[in-house]
């Protein structure tokens, strides 16, 4: 993957020579300094940016899918085993793509879904979720970890794309949304609302409830810190008996 990456920057870096003579000693002083600066850049994260490129959104859609900011922001990647500290990253949830920014090119780059082991980002752990085999399991996908103890608590981010003509003009919009599953004793169950998460603890029901209450726990805007607090708080009670 390296010697294609380096010998793409060699076309490249050819290009942009045009006219220059191949004897021109300061166009090959010139190409060796830009490839000494790229490998300088990548050094041994090379090896993560030789993704494809992915297709720009058309200019009509007035909003982003990208999590978070919709900018590209610093984080960790574990990639096929390895760990890198510092890469840039950015996660696309109508794509379902994680996409790494390529020093020195600048290049967006989509990452191979299979060899994501997972991504830190925003204070996020992102993961690429494959079916496990266990009861109701969720789909194939990049999903956020938000818990991961004796319970799992998962959030598959996604969005949907809505386009209209208004007077002969395109506009376009997306729809976010967030699904929201808890694994617990090898079965996963997904959870919409406060009545459905304490379903799941059903021998805690009534004490989860009243620690919902007394934390003043909010389902509806916070939906995610609610839900761990709850299985944060089931799992102190198992540990009680």
């Amino acid at each position: 993957m390296m010697k294609r990456l380096l010998i793409a920057l060699c076309l490249f870096i050819n290009c942009l020579a045009g006219a220059q003579t191949l004897d021109s000693m300061a166009w090959r002083q010139e190409k060796n300094t830009l490839m000494e600066q790229y490998l300088d850049e990548a050094r041994n994260q090379a090896l993560i940016y030789t993704g494809k490129e992915p297709q720009p959104y058309a200019p009509h859609i007035t909003n982003h899918p990208y999590f978070k900011s919709g900018l590209f922001t610093g984080g960790v990647l574990s990639y096929d085993g390895i760990r890198y500290p510092n890469v840039t990253l950015m996660f696309d949830s109508y794509r379902d793509q994680l996409i790494v920014l390529s020093p020195g090119t600048h290049s967006h780059l989509i990452l191979q879904s299979n060899k994501v082991d997972y991504a830190e980002m925003f204070g996020y752990r992102v993961i690429y979720f494959s079916p496990d085999g266990l009861k109701n399991s969720p789909s194939e996908g990049y999903y956020l970890l938000l818990y991961d103890g004796k319970c799992k608590v998962l959030e598959k981010q996604s969005c949907s794309l809505f386009e209209t003509r208004k007077n002969e003009v395109r506009e376009g919009y997306f729809n976010k949304s967030s699904k929201y599953y808890v694994l617990k004793d090898g079965v996963y169950h997904m959870v919409k609302s406060k009545g459905s998460v304490l379903k799941i603890f059903e021998p805690h029901k009534r004490e989860l409830n009243q620690y919902s209450r007394q934390q003043q726990l909010n389902f509806r805007k916070e939906t995610g810190n609610a839900i761990i607090s709850i299985v944060k708080q089931y799992e102190t009670f198992i540990q009680q008996q």
